[in-house]
């Protein structure tokens, strides 16, 4: 790809990855970089008003910014981040944002704790199913036990899978719905294990 995005990443060496600013996963391969040491889904971005909001995928080397390891962070047009042995300059055209909430729903009352957008029905449906794919892999194990079982066989961290079990519980129990950077991790995560299994009984 060449040109600058309205949205996206410039490489130290010259490559452009555009961002979507309903959501883009960025990682080695089809994700954009030719890196080793990153990982196939190794980032997500959405565009907010505020600008790119980027989680970490749980990768393998970790996203970095100044030396400190990234979790989850807003950037801004210019900011440098570190995947791998690759740095992205972050590229931010402000009319590419989507537009603030208007002042009406900025100033009305607001519900306790933080508000973020959450994910739709079709999101809280791929979460829910995924999470009943998984348990019908393991061998009649359920809740926490379940979890313990899809750790040891799959290899992926436990905080993972423990979050897929969350989710799948408040979306059950109705208690709400992930905002959308932790449904994208939480169906990355399903995808994950779902793979190491289908990899297990290859062999």
């Amino acid at each position: 790809m060449t040109g600058e995005p309205a949205l996206g990443f410039r490489t130290d060496a010259g490559a452009v990855i555009g961002v979507d600013p309903a959501g883009t996963v960025v990682g080695r391969g089809d994700g954009g970089l030719d890196d080793p040491l990153v990982s196939v889904r190794h980032l997500s971005v959405l565009a907010t008003p505020q600008g790119l909001l980027v989680t970490d995928l749980d990768s393998t080397n970790g996203t970095w910014m100044n030396g400190r390891k990234l979790t989850t962070a807003t950037l801004r047009d210019g900011d440098v981040i570190r995947v791998g042995h690759t740095l992205l300059r972050v590229v931010v055209d402000d009319a590419a944002l989507p537009p603030p909430l208007p002042p009406a729903a900025r100033t009305a009352p607001a519900p306790p704790g933080p508000v973020r957008p959450k994910a739709g029905p079709a999101t809280s449906l791929a979460i829910t199913d995924g999470w009943q794919e998984l348990l019908d892999r393991t061998p009649g194990k359920r809740g926490a036990a379940a979890v313990r079982w899809l750790v040891d066989v799959s290899g992926v961290p436990y905080r993972r899978i423990e979050g897929v079990r969350q989710a799948r519980n408040m979306i059950a129990h109705k208690r709400g719905r992930p905002d959308p950077p932790l449904a994208r991790v939480i169906l990355a995560t399903i995808a994950d294990v779902m793979a190491k299994l289908d990899e297990r009984d290859r062999r």
